[in-house]
């Protein structure tokens, strides 16, 4: 731990003297023949994965969502990526916000706008419509829906739930990208919920786990060692200093499997969006090191071009129809 504090602070004067480093475009794509990390895509082969379960095609984390993609007849998705939170009673559900304000009727279901999940019961939550606030194509599809007329598929959905029907229904192996939303002992108790679900279920060997909350991917190390995991914030920043100064990675001994990285400009995710990422050099030094490179949030065909040149290995988007379209598969 502390060395890598110390490599952070080496790393200011470097990264602060680097934000607009672009990439060169005469760089070559190298592959590594001997990477065995499995999350590493052939090249000129991204995996697809759906973005909070496919938030451009249908209510964001919910299992119609899920739903959704499996039944697709124009596209496939590889893998789904969604966010979770832990209710009052400890049921580990799908959720990237800290309220439902933004995607249910919880102001009007609850008499307040901030509906924060750890504070209720799962039995307290069924009463919201996870699609009241989904558009598509200028519509709202499933507004107004209320009590007995809420299909139980856009209604709060518990992990386990959804991993269990995507298993069942996928004609594939999928892979998962899964996001704590929470810091503190609900973060903890989160991880060791999924764990025990990611176990049970028999895919924790598909499964990359991920937060941005910095101490979590630690208690991961430390409690769950055979739990994948991507790095983290202070991680990627330690990881784009070896990169910049063709450092040998091997000396930060790093636990994760996977950078899970910015695709474009977001204050959300400073300072890591302060530097060039989206770069074939980024990849090629990833893939030397036996670490795979998944880019969020690929909703543009510009985007989805780019990364697939540079060889990421995945694309979370909100559109898998859009990529799909575009790879021309």
């Amino acid at each position: 731990m502390l060395q890598r504090i110390i490599t952070f602070f080496m790393a200011i004067p470097m990264i602060l003297s680097t934000l607009s480093a672009p990439g060169s475009p005469d760089a070559e794509v190298v592959v590594n023949p001997n990477a065995t990390n499995p999350f590493i895509a052939q090249y000129g082969s991204p995996w697809i994965s759906a973005h909070r379960s496919g938030a451009g095609l249908a209510p964001e984390n919910t299992m119609l969502a899920a739903q959704t993609m499996l039944a697709a007849d124009s596209f496939r998705v590889d893998g789904f990526e969604f966010d979770v939170r832990i209710t009052k009673d400890g049921r580990l559900i799908l959720l990237h916000d800290p309220t439902f304000s933004a995607t249910s009727n919880a102001g009007e279901a609850f008499g307040q706008p901030l509906v924060v999940p750890e504070f209720y019961t799962m039995k307290q939550l069924q009463v919201l419509n996870l699609g009241e606030n989904f558009e598509l194509g200028g519509q709202y599809p499933y507004r107004g829906l209320r009590g007995g007329d809420i299909p139980e598929s856009l209604r709060v959905a518990e992990v386990g739930d959804v991993l269990s029907y995507i298993e069942e229904h996928s004609d594939r192996q999928p892979t998962y990208i899964i996001e704590i939303k929470m810091g503190f002992h609900w973060g903890m108790k989160s991880v060791d919920r999924l764990y025990s679900i990611l176990k049970e279920l028999g895919i924790l060997d598909r499964t990359v786990v991920g937060s941005f909350w910095p101490l979590l991917p630690y208690y991961i190390d430390w409690k769950y060692p055979d739990m994948l995991r991507s790095a983290s914030i202070f991680e990627v920043l330690e990881f784009y200093y070896y990169a910049r100064t063709d450092s040998d990675f091997s000396r930060a001994k790093a636990k994760y499997v996977a950078l899970q990285l910015p695709c474009k400009e977001d204050e959300t995710f400073w300072p890591i969006n302060k530097v060039n990422l989206n770069t074939k050099e980024v990849v090629n030094y990833a893939h030397k090191y036996n670490l795979a490179v998944q880019y969020f949030t690929v909703d543009t065909p510009e985007l989805a071009h780019l990364l697939r040149g540079i060889g990421g290995d995945l694309m979370m988007t909100d559109y898998p129809d859009m990529v799909w379209r575009e790879y021309g598969y």
